[in-house]
């Protein structure tokens, strides 16, 4: 026995021995990467709002009505780009954009990338705000909130009656409406499925601001009617196995995820490094 633990004891040291470099070069490592991608994090001192502003009541945070030779202006006409390659023999018309949870900058991303879609690309583009219980798309572009989807979803109005031209030129919106009782019994009918039939006879691009995944089920009701599916992710605040839950809503309704946008950065992942991610 006292044999066999001296054996023991020198097999243990030499185990460090081997051990410990190996645990030293993971932690030297891994605090290298970690530093790395810190410079990537959001920063507190971010506000993403235009220096000028007009009389039109338009919320400073649409940069690329604002200042669309800005540097975060170029970001949306590169998701734009990305949008149009991702089927090239057949670009997405209807586009969803939609999040996991409020707050992630979904209603921004909507209304900034329709800016962008009608000043470089010359499309007639329809913003449409699906999001009956907090629609937020009125507010930031100072129009009427009623009457909006809700009301044509209701039987209350006609397409036409709710089509709003703002300030921005290309641009017609239809904003969310007055909160009505039961927004997902709205937007499960037939009526949204026709409504969004006839409106691409008459625009180039239609982009959907949907409600959150994860808390209500609307945009996933939402997620079958349309050509494609843009995800926004907030840097930081949404965790990974939420996103993977969304994903799996998203494929549950049958809904075609084109890809992510990950708000709430400062700088881009440079190229190079995205096949490590």
């Amino acid at each position: 026995m006292a044999g066999n633990d001296k054996i023991n004891e020198i097999l243990n040291r030499v185990r460090e021995k081997k051990e410990r470099p190996a645990r030293e070069f993971r932690s030297s490592r891994f605090t290298a990467i970690k530093d790395f991608f810190n410079q990537f994090k959001s920063s507190s001192r971010l506000t993403y709002i235009a220096d000028k502003t007009d009389e039109s009541g338009i919320d400073p945070r649409v940069v690329t009505y604002y200042s669309s030779d800005s540097p975060i202006s170029e970001q949306y006409r590169i998701l734009r780009t990305h949008i149009f390659v991702s089927q090239p023999d057949n670009p997405p018309k209807t586009i969803l954009l939609t999040s996991c949870h409020r707050q992630e900058g979904k209603t921004l991303t909507a209304v900034n990338l329709a800016i962008t879609l009608a000043q470089d690309s010359h499309k007639k583009v329809l913003l449409i705000d699906a999001d009956l219980r907090k629609g937020e798309i009125s507010k930031i572009l100072n129009l009427s909130e009623a009457p909006g989807l809700a009301e044509v979803l209701k039987g209350q109005a006609e397409l036409a009656e709710v089509i709003q031209e703002g300030r921005i030129p290309g641009v017609s919106v239809i904003t969310a409406g007055a909160n009505p009782l039961n927004p997902s019994e709205l937007l499960g009918q037939a009526k949204i499925k026709e409504s969004l039939r006839l409106i691409k006879e008459s625009y180039d691009q239609i982009i959907i601001d949907a409600p959150p995944l994860i808390p209500v089920t609307d945009g996933a009701l939402l997620a079958p009617l349309v050509d494609g599916i843009i995800l926004v992710i907030k840097a930081e605040v949404t965790r990974l196995e939420i996103v993977e839950h969304a994903q799996f809503l998203l494929k549950q309704a049958k809904g075609k995820l084109l890809g992510y946008v990950l708000s709430n950065v400062e700088y881009h992942i440079p190229e190079y490094i995205h096949k490590y991610l």
